[in-house]
Formats: structure tokens, sequence, C-alpha cells
């Protein structure tokens, strides 16, 4: 009941708040800097894994480095198509199962099958800064939720 209430809260606000203007306090220098290295096509602009940090990257290092990482079969398998929607398949059969059995609930199973078009994840990768400040790479398949 309190969940619920929340959850009718939350869209309350979503749906009738009006977004409040963000002020860009950037120098004039430093986005026109930014927006020139926007328009770069042999950089990256990552996000570090944690923090607000941002890094730049040569284009040719990373893609080498998600190549690298693809190619190494101890993580990853190539498949000669798309398993996409047949994991959906099994995925809505499994929650179906769970859902008749009574070991998940109707917002739970609504949650996990209610993508009509799921869609595979993108590979990616983030830079992973230490406390030393070396960069390290960390894989990261990102999959859009089936609960957005």
């Amino acid at each position: 009941m309190a969940l619920g209430a929340f959850i009718n809260a939350i869209q309350q606000d979503l749906m009738f708040s009006k977004p409040t203007r963000i002020c860009d306090t950037l120098p004039k220098p430093e986005r026109r800097a930014i927006k020139q290295l926007q328009k770069r096509v042999d950089i990256v602009i990552k996000p570090a894994d944690k923090g607000s940090g941002t890094v730049i990257m040569d284009r040719d290092w990373y893609i080498n480095e998600c190549l690298r990482q693809l190619n190494d079969n101890k993580y990853y398998e190539r498949q000669a198509k798309d398993l996409t929607n047949r994991i959906q398949d099994r995925i809505i059969e499994y929650t179906t199962r769970l859902f008749n059995e009574k070991l998940i609930d109707e917002n739970t199973y609504k949650c996990l099958t209610s993508n009509p078009n799921p869609r595979a994840g993108r590979f990616y990768i983030l830079p992973k800064i230490s406390s030393s400040f070396y960069l390290k790479m960390t894989s990261v398949s990102k999959i859009k939720s089936f609960c957005a």
C-alpha cells in the first residue's frame, strides 16, 4: 500500500512538474573547448566508471581495445545471428511459469515481460581510473532494461 502511494506520488510529480532551467556555469572559453573536442573524430570521450570524471582516449586505441576484449573467447562468444528475441521468449516462458506457480507477483511478471521491442545490448568500454591514476579498461554490456 505504501509502495503504491509512493509510485502514484512519483507519477504525479513527473506528469505535472515543470522542468527547472539549468544555469550553465561553465565559462565560455571552456564551453567552446568542449564543443571543439566533441567534433573531433580522432578521440573518444567517455565518463569514468566512478565519480564525475571524464576521460579522453585516442579513437584507434579505443577501437583496438574493444576488439581485443570482444575477441577474448573466455568472456564472449560470436553468434551467427541476433538471439535477442529468442532470449526474450525464454524469459517470458520462465517468468510465466514462476507467476503461475505464485513465485513472483504480478508487478514483477509485468516488469519482466512488458518490453515488446527488445534490442541487443551495445558493447562499450569505460575507463576505470584507480587511486593511483592509471587507466584500466572494463567491458560493460548494457542492455535496455525490461523494466524501463
